[in-house]
């Protein structure tokens, strides 16, 4: 468990108060705000296989005259295992905002062909939530597939 209270974010005003700022010759500086954020997982590991879960929140305190709501909090999964003496590990593992229920995430596979090269196939995927609203809604059109090599020298 964690927690972390943090101060001077800048956070958007809302989009009407933008405007008639900006029309009366106002400014559109966002607006300062401390705020709270606090996670508690658990990790654990049978049998080679390695399972995360994990919940946050995020409380802005004060939020009123902002873009953002007062408060966000979502879990987060993952899990993962290392085969053949770990020379191929598969992972997945997902985010989901419990406010819109739109999510982000990844599958993946990571072969390990010598000590300094290895590839992976993976994809990263994210929905929209509950009327295409939430943190991941934007990147909905960056759902994709992958492949890459690393090479370490």
């Amino acid at each position: 468990m964690e927690a972390a209270w943090t101060g001077g974010g800048r956070y958007d005003r809302p989009l009407e108060e933008t405007a008639a700022a900006l029309l009366g010759g106002g400014t559109d500086a966002p607006v300062v705000r401390h705020n709270l954020k606090a996670l508690a997982g658990i990790d654990w590991n049978p049998s080679g296989w390695t399972l995360s879960a994990q919940y946050y929140e995020d409380l802005l305190p004060g939020a009123r005259g902002t873009e953002r709501p007062w408060r966000k909090n979502g879990i987060s999964l993952r899990i993962a295992k290392g085969l053949f003496r770990e020379t191929l590990n598969l992972s997945a593992w997902c985010y989901l905002d419990l406010a819109d229920f739109d999510t982000s995430g990844s599958v993946s596979a990571d072969y390990a062909l010598t000590d300094a090269l290895s590839l992976s196939l993976g994809t990263d995927f994210f929905t929209g939530g509950i009327d295409n609203r939430g943190t991941y809604a934007a990147y909905k059109d960056l759902t994709c597939m992958w492949f890459r090599g690393i090479f370490r020298f």
